[in-house]
């Protein structure tokens, strides 16, 4: 069985051929950045850079080096199964990114070996140690790599998710995304994807659903209205949360705005202050129309129903203490 001294040494090996292929591929850089600055480098004893065999002038050659695109490293892998096609997709993305990096079946694989840690590192181990013919075909490599630590790569496991797969109270973007994931893994005809899709939906969106006629025929068209849909209700939902903020109620019916308290149509006074309250209960004084005998409750002045939103005459004055009613 292979030690950590065994593992350490085969991935230097792998660091290693990574620095040579760097090193020649940078040496072929300054080979073409010196074809731009003169193309007869190439071909000595041919006259001096512009002319021709008989001092003829020649087009210019220009050639174009693409510039590497700034790619962010990928997460190591450490054998979860619900992390294989991430960590694919990310070496994938190098590889297409940077084909002048990467241009053979060992580059590819020997970037991804140096990717693994725990139980895929330990699985690699062996094949490393045996020189494996799949360190030597990219293709077969993933299909294996897929096959060992992918739980969903048989297309039954994930006909059967797709078929559990339900929206719930997760949000309607995280379910689409979960759905064309199973539906690219599986061969499910596409008659049938409309059906599976509506099925998942929460409740209140198939609400929504069952109101709209025609109904869509496909699952694009259907995927595209309740995407539209989910929008909508976004949009909805921030207007009202605004709305909220700004008009908020103390629980008694008054409403405020901002947090100052609106009158009522056709109140007949201005809010009391705290001292103008205390003079009105010490003087027996209703505390609404400002007179004796009675209590604001019993007030005949103070509008009932329907009155109270009509228009009311100017604020009755409060009397001065010791006048009579």
């Amino acid at each position: 069985m292979a030690t950590l001294d065994d593992v350490l040494r085969a991935l230097t090996l792998v660091q290693r051929e990574l620095e040579e292929s760097r090193g020649e591929i940078t040496a072929l850089q300054g080979q073409v950045d010196r074809l731009q600055r003169n193309p007869f480098d190439a071909h000595p004893g041919r006259g001096p850079p512009g002319e021709g065999v008989a001092g003829q002038a020649l087009p210019q050659v220009m050639v174009t080096v693409p510039t590497p695109i700034p790619l962010a490293a990928p997460e190591r892998f450490s054998g979860d199964p619900t992390k294989v096609q991430i960590f694919l997709t990310q070496m994938i993305l190098h590889f297409s990114c940077r084909p002048t990096v990467f241009p053979t079946n060992h580059s590819r694989i020997a970037f991804t070996i140096s990717y693994l840690t725990g139980d895929a590192a330990a699985w690699i181990v062996p094949l490393v140690n045996s020189n494996d013919p799949l360190l030597h075909d990219w293709d077969a490599f993933r299909k294996e790599f897929e096959r060992v630590f992918d739980r969903r790569a048989t297309t039954l496991c994930a006909d059967r998710e797709l078929l559990e797969l339900r929206q719930g109270k997760t949000d309607l973007v995280t379910y689409l995304t979960k759905f064309n994931r199973l539906v690219a893994e599986t061969a499910w005809p596409v008659d049938k994807r409309l059906a599976l899709y509506h099925q998942g939906l929460n409740d209140h969106l198939k609400d929504v659903l069952a109101q709209i006629d025609p109904q869509p025929s496909t699952c694009t068209e259907m995927i595209n209205l309740t995407l539209r849909l989910d929008h909508r209700r976004a949009e909805r939902e921030g207007q009202r949360s605004r709305a909220d903020r700004y008009m908020t109620h103390d629980g008694t019916g008054q409403t405020h705005e901002g947090g100052v308290e609106v009158m009522d149509i056709g109140a007949i006074h201005s809010p009391l202050s705290k001292s103008e309250k205390d003079m009105r209960r010490r003087m027996g004084l209703c505390l609404y129309c400002g007179k004796k005998g009675h209590f604001v409750r019993e007030c005949l002045v103070k509008p009932t129903g329907k009155d109270r939103w009509k228009k009311s005459p100017k604020a009755i004055p409060v009397p001065e203490q010791g006048s009579e009613n």
